[in-house]
């Protein structure tokens, strides 16, 4: 059981005095609620980003912060306490952490960046988190860098830009074996092709697209495809 869990855990942490061990037990508490509305996971995770940084252990604080922005982005739609989070610990964090932490950061920032229209700031942020996911390694995390390039692309009506974008991402993800992700540029693709008159091409990635979502057995993409 969940309450349970978290209780047993909040217990756990109040009688804990080693504070590394507190932090291993924070850690854990807020893996166990993000993104669950009926638990307090942002003050969970802003206690783990305050303690992690006290301890030095700013790649975890990084994780932890990460997480905090793309839960006001997506699961709150309050992008604005996104950009304030990251400002909030972006200056403690940025020497002191890798290039894939550093990266994340970066999307979901540029997310936050663009949700609030702040287009210019977002395509900035997107170009540093590609840049540091290739110092990284990490195809993965770039190809969402890219992915959400392209769509903000698209929305700002560069069809050119957003084409070859979202052909980029399309291409990190094949690469990657990364379906779910392959079947979204490819959906995004096809939208707009459709949108500037392009029907063949639109129709050759929608069927594409949806052997792809068959084969995997992607029915939540099929349905809208």
């Amino acid at each position: 059981d969940l309450h349970t869990l978290v209780n047993q855990l909040k217990t756990e942490i109040q009688s804990e005095n080693d504070n590394a061990k507190k932090l291993f037990l924070l850690d854990s508490l807020t893996s166990v609620v993000r993104d669950k509305p009926n638990f307090p996971y942002d003050s969970i995770a802003r206690t783990t980003i305050d303690l992690a940084i006290k301890l030095d252990s700013f790649n975890l604080a990084a994780y932890n912060t990460t997480n905090l922005i793309n839960y006001h982005n997506n699961f709150l739609g309050k992008p604005k306490t996104g950009i304030t989070i990251f400002n909030t610990y972006f200056k403690t964090l940025k020497n002191n952490i890798n290039a894939r932490n550093l990266a994340s950061l970066y999307i979901d920032s540029g997310d936050s960046y663009y949700f609030t229209q702040q287009v210019d700031s977002a395509m900035a942020h997107y170009d540093k988190a590609i840049t540091y996911a290739e110092k990284a390694k990490d195809n993965r995390v770039k190809g969402f860098a890219v992915l959400y390039k392209g769509y903000a692309y698209s929305d700002e009506g560069k069809f050119v830009l957003a084409s070859q974008t979202l052909k980029q991402a399309s291409e990190v993800f094949i690469q990657e074996k990364d379906t779910f992700n392959i079947i979204a540029a490819k959906n995004a693709l096809s939208l707009l092709y459709s949108a500037n008159g392009f029907l063949e091409e639109a129709q050759q990635e929608r069927t594409e697209t949806i052997a792809l979502a068959e084969i995997t057995k992607s029915y939540g993409q099929l349905i809208p495809l």
